[in-house]
């Protein structure tokens, strides 16, 4: 089995953490929310880097932002319609995703240790504030300065920490045991969790061992109770032994553990099967949204999500408010993210950016000598798409790295190699 270390001799700088950490911030922590000042800051200071290092455009990015250009011009003219700001908008976010990318000189690890710390704070603040009630209700009932208008009476983002109240819209706030839940940094406990899931994925397809990182990725992942990231965790593990690390011995083990785990899990743990068969019940009830309050589910945003890809099947809506929202829809919110993906860029332009993420997993793979680069680089892209199920990542930033992964700077090698 090819185990990889990290090439202690190149560490990644301070500022390269800052760097990933801001791809983050710009990616779903509230604070930083819709910030385009932030962004614009980003990718200016990144492209100076990669004009001084005298950087070269990798092919394979120019391919993928000529894609773009032909997507949004269609979307232009089969709709009549668009805002060439929020398309520019969309353009400087994925320059900013792979310059980001190119600046770092192992964007993969940097990522894992911040959320490695990220975890462990995020863990910290959850027991502090159910030891201490009081002054997680004192933080909501003072407005601050950092507050997000819109937000208020929603969340307290404390940067490297968000308490989430989901006290409206008929969900229900609380976890395992009437138990908090744990949002870490991002802007609820489901985006928290597919974050997680994304750490514990890489970690293991890059490394193969459950790391002390891969255990505290686990521990905050449990806190989320979110349902979307128990499964996609659940499924990850699950194709892993099958297609990747699939030895023989350990099959004959793992997986009937898993089975059985997954099973109980399901049907004693209330908010995962409760939470499921009723978002089943309404959606086969036609209870989709006769106001936001009465279903809010990622079952009923898939249904909104279909009838709006009829208005453009091929070619998507595109990103702008004009073309993306229906006119009676646009107050609705939808939390399916890989419909809402799907809606946005159109089955053409889906199915190419699906093909474009798993080719560029797909060499990153083979560049780690990996034997089963198809493999890994499939449980990879499907546990992306996976936990976008339950939020709509493909807004932020951070997921569109995956489009360019392979062009990371990598700096960990095969543990059997010397040096």
């Amino acid at each position: 089995m090819n185990v990889l270390a990290l090439n202690t001799d190149k560490k990644p700088s301070a500022f390269e953490y800052i760097n990933v950490f801001l791809l983050l911030c710009l990616s779903g922590i509230p604070f930083f929310d819709g910030n385009m000042g932030l962004l614009v800051l980003v990718f200016t200071l990144n492209l100076g880097i990669f004009i001084w290092r005298k950087e070269k455009v990798d092919n394979g990015f120019i391919t993928f932002m000529v894609f773009l250009v032909l997507l949004t011009s269609a979307q232009i003219l089969w709709l009549s319609d668009g805002s060439l700001v929020t398309f520019a908008g969309m353009f400087l976010r994925t320059g900013t995703a792979y310059l980001v990318l190119k600046n770092c000189s192992d964007f993969i690890s940097t990522f894992l240790n911040i959320l490695f710390y990220l975890s462990i704070a995020g863990l910290f603040f959850y027991a502090f504030f159910i030891m201490f009630p009081s002054i997680e209700n004192m933080l909501f009932e003072k407005k601050h300065i950092w507050d997000n208008p819109e937000k208020y009476y929603q969340d307290k983002n404390l940067v490297i920490y968000t308490i989430h109240r989901e006290n409206f819209y008929g969900i229900e706030p609380l976890g395992l045991f009437g138990l908090p839940r744990n949002s870490g940094p991002f802007w609820e406990p489901g985006a928290n969790g597919g974050y997680l899931v994304l750490g514990i994925a890489t970690e293991m397809l890059l490394f193969r061992k459950m790391s002390r990182r891969a255990w505290v990725f686990m521990a905050a992942l449990f806190t989320t109770f979110s349902t979307t990231a128990y499964l996609a965790v659940g499924v990850f593990f699950v194709l892993y032994y099958l297609l990747v690390d699939n030895n023989a011995k350990r099959l004959v083990i793992i997986l009937p553990l898993l089975a059985i785990v997954v099973w109980i899990s399901f049907f004693s743990l209330d908010f995962l099967s409760a939470k499921i068969f009723h978002q089943l019940k309404e959606f086969n009830e036609g209870n989709v949204y006769g106001s936001q309050s009465e279903n809010d589910t990622r079952i009923g945003s898939a249904s909104l999500d279909f009838k709006d890809l009829q208005r453009s099947p091929v070619f998507g809506t595109g990103s702008s408010d004009e073309t993306r929202w229906g006119p009676d829809e646009k107050l609705f919110m939808r939390t399916n993210g890989i419909t809402d993906f799907l809606v946005r860029m159109g089955i053409a332009g889906f199915i190419i950016s699906i093909i474009f993420m798993f080719n560029a997993c797909k060499k990153l793979f083979r560049k780690l000598e990996n034997p089963k680069a198809g493999a890994s680089a499939f449980v990879l892209s499907f546990t992306i798409i996976f936990v976008s199920l339950g939020e709509t990542f493909f807004v932020g930033i951070f997921f569109w790295t995956f489009f360019f992964i392979h062009y990371n700077k990598l700096v960990f090698e095969p543990e059997t190699e010397p040096g």
